[in-house]
């Protein structure tokens, strides 16, 4: 199936790029609000669903029982950029559960800032796996395999208890089986489930609003976004599209950012979710079309405008910062949500 364009990139007087993809937006009744695209093509949701897989960890008691606090709860759901505090809370929840950097099964990995690596370079620090992007979500999974008594070695597999209880969750949520869901192995070393962006995009919306879902799991989702939403820097890190646009909307959009061109979006107040996938996986283009959602969705006050205006038409700019051309999202793009 070719995909349609989504944004394009333009430089002087000619489009030079081009990125296709998809989009679905849904209401908490579970009705489609736009598609466009293949939505109904499985795709690896990838780290989108964090705030899913760190349900069971709230559910289960485990976060009240380990004391965690917004911070951690967030850190939970992150990819995190490795800055000190991300890499010092990650091994402070680890302390907590009696365990320690060498339980995560997520690997190493550099920092994400030049500074922060430059600083480990100076002082002679390696990266260790509490550097992880991915080790806050290991570190909750961790807690969580900790307080129900189950064997924590090993909980990465997807046979695992706490593979399986976040796999029930999906389920619930999705209104699909899981367990027949395409999986592949994600960067970190988890099992990462296939799913349309229709089923996506329904079950972020449903998770604010539908009475099907248990009460109880409405309360644990709700309280881990609102937490994101509290503590953005521990979502993403300094510079990062999710944390500067969940610190500007103060608790009007939460939204979390999938490798390969995948956002998940949510407005809780609206009761409306989104999910998108760029084709050839570039971030740039999908941060674009996240903030002309985001921009269709959220926008209240004059501050909203100008805060969201270079990030849905982002200059492209030369080594000297010269500005050369910008992204998009294309015309037709943008008038159909217009008309949502």
């Amino acid at each position: 199936m070719s995909l349609p364009v989504l944004v394009e990139y333009v430089r002087g007087d000619l489009t030079e790029s081009r990125h296709h993809g998809s989009i679905a937006i849904a209401h908490a009744d579970g009705g489609m609000l736009f598609e466009v695209g293949a939505t109904e093509a499985p795709v690896y949701p990838r780290s989108s669903v964090k705030l899913l897989q760190a349900i069971p960890l709230v559910e289960s008691g485990a976060a009240d029982r380990f004391d965690f606090s917004d911070y951690e709860l967030a850190l939970a759901c992150a990819s995190h950029s490795g800055e000190p505090r991300h890499v010092e809370t990650a091994r402070g929840i680890l302390n907590r559960i009696g365990l320690g950097v060498d339980d995560l099964a997520c690997g190493l990995q550099w920092p994400f800032r030049e500074e922060d690596v430059a600083a480990m370079g100076k002082a002679g620090e390696a990266p260790t796996r509490a550097h992880n992007n991915c080790s806050g979500k290991h570190s909750g999974m961790l807690a969580f395999a900790v307080h129900s008594g189950f064997e924590p070695a090993g909980y990465e597999r997807r046979d695992h208890p706490v593979q399986k209880a976040i796999r029930e969750v999906m389920t619930d949520v999705f209104g699909i089986d899981m367990a027949d869901a395409p999986c592949g192995l994600d960067g970190c070393s988890l099992p990462t489930l296939a799913i349309p962006l229709t089923k996506l995009a329904r079950g972020f919306a449903r998770l604010t609003g539908d009475g099907s879902i248990a009460v109880e799991r409405r309360a644990a989702a709700d309280r881990l976004m609102k937490t994101c939403m509290r503590e953005p820097h521990a979502v993403g890190g300094t510079g990062k599209f999710d944390t500067d646009v969940m610190r500007a909307f103060g608790g009007r959009v939460f939204l979390k950012v999938g490798a390969e061109g995948v956002y998940v979006i949510v407005f809780p107040k609206l009761k409306i979710a989104a999910a998108l996938k760029i084709e050839d996986g570039a971030a740039r283009a999908a941060e674009v079309i996240a903030a002309a959602i985001i921009s269709r969705f959220a926008m209240e006050t004059a501050e909203d405008h100008d805060f969201m205006e270079d990030r849905a038409r982002p200059p492209v700019l030369s080594r000297t910062g010269a500005e050369a051309g910008y992204m998009q999202p294309v015309s037709p793009l943008t008038q159909a949500l217009r008309g949502i």
